[in-house]
């Protein structure tokens, strides 16, 4: 017997290794069965056999639309139909047999690729077949760096589609054959509806840029740095419009010419240059569809500033942004500014930013627009004795004062330079007025003035590099508030981010930010670490009842690791009296780290905060 074994182990035969084999064999076979079957499953349940060819080009469209790097900024990067290509044979198939996901054209035109660039426009037109186009021509260069041997060719080639033009942006470097080469697309933009076009021009010469004269579908044109070139347009038609680097007189000639605007935005104002001579300011201007203004202001703005609106009727305006330097000027620039305004019986929200010299003025200017629901302050005062928020204005917005100031205001926000510890106890007073006697009224409005009204305030929001001093009497009549549903409960955003690590963008409402200097921390920092440590877990654990049901699954493992890791934290912050707004949407937790955590409230939002911030570490 062992012969005969030795015999089949000397001829190669082992039974054992057969068997190993065979068992091997009938795993392949099962394994190329099980992808089979899985690949028959994915095939009944993917996304290529659930949606008919059309939604699923539809969405795919919607991946690729390109952002306004001219308009928007450069934002996200650009996904291509290359990029969707590579993901699978089936969305291959798609992208490459549907010609709407190649009608997004972005080019950065560079030196180094234009010959390589211009193939691949070429190729990329083909496929988009007979597509109304979106396209948007920048350059990776310097501006002096298209001196000599502009890309013709590729210039040539957008023109040469420019009656599918649906949506336009191109950069026009101070090169002639470059101006003169897109210019040849005048008259054939039959579909263009948004136009942007940004302007680099080092010369005193006034050129006239004709391409938009004849362009019957334009609604929306956006014109960055068109210092001294003249754009003839179609302006009875436009809806919204863009101008930056612009003087008085130019801005009031576009709006003679545009009066059918809807939304307006003139950016980087020079109010020092305009042509006194000119009839375009005796001129009666009315803007009957004008719904949104945005006037920004470069450097210091002067009297001229007043010129560009004047006596203008605006019977639709529901919303005005201002900026600039209101300091070291006349101090009626801004009420005559906000004059124009005065008859806009719709105007609702008003934001006013940059450098304001005094509450004065800024009562004068909000006198004459008492319809306002929204107020924004966005002052940087870097003269520190020009503190705003003052006693002067607090007495406006509350009784005894028989006319009080924005009866209609619903919200609030200051982010600037403020003296209110010097007048705690009458924004105390005002607060409780505005929330608690306009509540007891049905409508949330009052009937305490001459105006008959005031509505009933909703929110707000206040910031200041100076650190608030909340006494300890006013302190309790907020938590009065509180208990009386007035005000909301202690609550921090809570983000994708611990807290800690960002609480600068994760607090709302009325804030005031205190970074205190490396000696500062020294003196406080134990006493706020020790009490982060002592409180902070059991009011975490609070919030997560509180909020059981409230908190999405990514705002629940937010809390949870928030708790866990409570205990060890090495810095932090220390919150007195902070409130905010109710859990919504947004996540949320309720947490003080010196005061109880008072009930989930649910009508009016605010109010006051105190942050004390110390040196914040992210927590890994």
């Amino acid at each position: 017997m062992s012969n005969g074994s030795k015999s089949m182990s000397d001829h190669g035969y082992h039974p054992k290794v057969e068997m190993r084999n065979a068992l091997f064999l009938q795993l392949a076979s099962l394994e190329s069965n099980r992808q089979q079957l899985c690949s028959r499953i994915n095939s009944l349940s993917s996304f290529n056999s659930l949606l008919p060819a059309e939604i699923k080009a539809a969405i795919f469209y919607k991946a690729v639309q390109l952002p306004c790097p001219l308009y928007d900024g450069e934002g996200d990067p650009v996904i291509t139909p290359f990029f969707l290509g590579k993901i699978c044979r089936d969305w291959r198939d798609l992208v490459w047999s549907s010609p709407l996901l190649w009608s997004n054209i972005r080019l950065c035109v560079t030196r180094r690729r234009c010959k390589a660039q211009a193939n691949l426009l070429r190729d990329w037109l083909s496929r988009a077949a007979s597509c109304p186009l979106s396209v948007c021509l920048t350059s990776g260069e310097e501006p002096e760096a298209w001196d000599y041997n502009p890309p013709v060719e590729i210039l040539t080639i957008f023109v040469s589609i420019s009656a599918r033009w649906k949506q336009a942006e191109l950069y026009i470097p101070d090169n002639q054959l470059w101006f003169d080469t897109i210019s040849a697309a005048q008259n054939s933009l039959p579909l263009l509806t948004t136009a942007t076009v940004e302007f680099e021009s080092s010369s005193d010469e006034r050129r006239p840029f004709r391409l938009f004269s004849t362009a019957p579908q334009l609604s929306a044109l956006h014109l960055f740095q068109p210092w001294f070139i003249d754009v003839p347009a179609p302006w009875h038609q436009l809806r919204e419009f863009t101008l930056t680097n612009s003087s008085v007189d130019e801005i009031r000639g576009f709006l003679h010419k545009a009066s059918n605007i809807i939304h307006c935005s003139i950016r980087d104002i020079d109010s020092s240059t305009f042509n006194r001579a000119s009839d375009l300011f005796s001129r009666p201007l009315a803007l009957d569809r004008l719904e949104h203004i945005e006037l920004r202001f470069e450097g210091r703005v002067n009297t001229a500033s007043t010129l560009i609106l004047g006596s203008v009727k605006l019977p639709s305006l529901r919303e005005v942004f201002l900026h600039g330097s209101f300091i070291f000027t006349d101090a009626a620039i801004l009420p005559r500014i906000t004059e124009s305004f005065s008859a806009s019986s719709l105007l609702e929200k008003f934001t006013l930013s940059g450098i304001l010299s005094s509450d004065r003025i800024l009562i004068q200017a909000l006198e004459n627009i008492p319809s306002i629901k929204e107020l924004h302050l966005k002052l940087d005062n870097p003269a520190t004795e020009n503190q705003l928020l003052t006693r002067e204005l607090l007495q406006q917005l509350c009784p005894p004062h028989t006319n009080i100031l924005l009866p209609n205001l619903r919200n609030f926000t200051f982010h600037g330079p403020t003296s209110l510890n010097d007048h705690m106890p009458l924004f105390h007073d005002m607060l409780v007025y505005r929330f608690r006697q306009c509540t007891s009224q049905p409508t949330g409005l009052c009937a305490d003035s001459e105006q008959g009204v005031i509505s009933q305030l909703q929110s707000v929001s206040i910031r200041s590099l100076r650190k608030l001093v909340i006494g300890q009497d006013i302190q309790d009549e907020l938590d009065i508030l509180v208990q009386e549903e007035r005000i909301f409960d202690y609550l921090v955003k809570l983000r994708c981010n611990y807290w800690y690590s960002s609480v600068k963008k994760k607090v709302l409402s009325f804030c005031s930010w205190y970074h205190t200097t490396k000696k500062t921390n020294d003196r406080c920092f134990g006493a706020i670490l020790e009490n982060l440590k002592t409180q902070t877990p059991d009011l975490l654990r609070k919030a997560g009842k509180k909020l059981t049901g409230a908190l999405s699954a990514n705002g629940a493992r937010i809390l949870k690791s928030a708790q866990k890791r409570a205990h060890y934290l090495d810095k932090g912050l220390h919150l007195w009296g902070l409130y905010g707004k109710p859990c919504g949407q947004t996540v949320r937790g309720g947490f003080s780290g010196s005061r109880r955590a008072a009930p989930l409230a649910s009508s009016t939002d605010v109010v006051l905060i105190a942050v004390d911030a110390v040196e914040q570490h992210n927590i890994k």
